[in-house]
């Protein structure tokens, strides 16, 4: 990783030592210790999120091939059933994966908030300049990790709805005497997205730790 990319997160601990350390005056208010609740919170989010998108792959994987089975069984009532709870399950881990995605970008944009202000607090200009470039910097490698993620996010959605037909279909032939095979027009599409799921939740995971593996950490 380029030492300025390293240098760009780690100019937030610095400038919160350094405002810390100083005295009131001339800044509008005394800085708190915010490194440490609103960097760890950050860091504890992406992991939480890189691990959600992980496990809501997997339960699609899962589901995709269990799908399979259930369209080929004989049990029209039983394979209805258990096709609905393979649904549920995919859309708990997808809404989990997508609720954790979204924490990640609103506590970005807390801290990156939080540190603009500090900056402009400074009473040298040259510090003060120093700052704001390497907050911008540090957000130029954040937006790349939250394309990522967003990315992987939205990759879940076409994947489910592959399963979802088939559990209408297996709903609608518990109705029907002998039914058809189903006339499937898009399993090259389904193992698209399949594939493209796949490539986008391996994005994310490593521009996560990517980004993880520089944000400094609080020093206790």
């Amino acid at each position: 990783m380029p030492a300025a990319m390293r240098n760009a997160l780690a100019a937030l601990a610095i400038a919160s030592a350094a405002l810390a350390g100083s005295c009131a005056a001339p800044h509008s208010r005394p800085p708190e210790a915010f490194w440490t609740s609103l960097s760890g919170t950050l860091a504890r989010t992406i992991e939480s999120a890189r691990d959600a998108q992980e496990k809501a792959r997997d339960e699609l994987m899962t589901a995709h091939d269990a799908m399979i089975q259930q369209v080929a069984s004989q049990d029209a009532e039983g394979s209805y059933r258990e096709g609905r709870r393979i649904v549920a399950r995919c859309e708990s881990r997808i809404k989990t994966a997508s609720d954790r995605a979204r924490n990640v970008s609103d506590n970005s944009k807390d801290i990156f908030a939080r540190w603009e202000r500090e900056a402009r607090d400074y009473a040298d200009p040259g510090l003060r300049d120093q700052s704001l470039r390497e907050l911008s910097a540090a957000q130029g490698r954040s937006k790349r990790m939250l394309a990522a993620v967003n990315a992987a996010d939205a990759s879940f959605n076409p994947v489910l709805l592959g399963i979802k037909d088939d559990s209408l279909y297996l709903k609608h032939r518990r109705g029907v005497a002998n039914p058809p095979a189903p006339q499937y027009t898009q399993v090259a599409k389904r193992e698209k997205d399949l594939a493209a799921m796949t490539a986008a939740v391996e994005t994310s995971r490593k521009e996560c730790d990517a980004y993880l593996a520089i944000m400094p950490r609080p020093v206790h």
